[in-house]
């Protein structure tokens, strides 16, 4: 398996990615989780976004955000990731 392949240095590298990884799945869940709340998901005084609708699930806030917020996001988890 992967811990025979490469060297000491090889080894270290998968460690840190799998940890990193594991950390960025963590903050993806707990996102997930937060946006099912009714503080997140609920009435605002103030519209997060253009096109707000309360009380959806994390799939229906995510088709409801627009394009370029879409793109805001993935560029982030992308700057993240690297």
């Amino acid at each position: 398996g992967l811990s025979e392949l490469g060297s000491e240095r090889t080894q270290a590298w998968f460690k840190a990615a799998e940890t990193k990884h594991g950390r960025v799945a963590m903050a993806a869940f707990l996102g997930f989780i937060a946006q099912c709340t009714p503080q997140v998901s609920g009435e605002h005084t103030f519209a997060p976004y253009r096109g707000y609708v309360a009380g959806c699930s994390p799939q229906e806030q995510w088709d409801n955000i627009p394009t370029i917020g879409k793109f805001q996001i993935l560029v982030f988890v992308g700057m993240l990731e690297s």
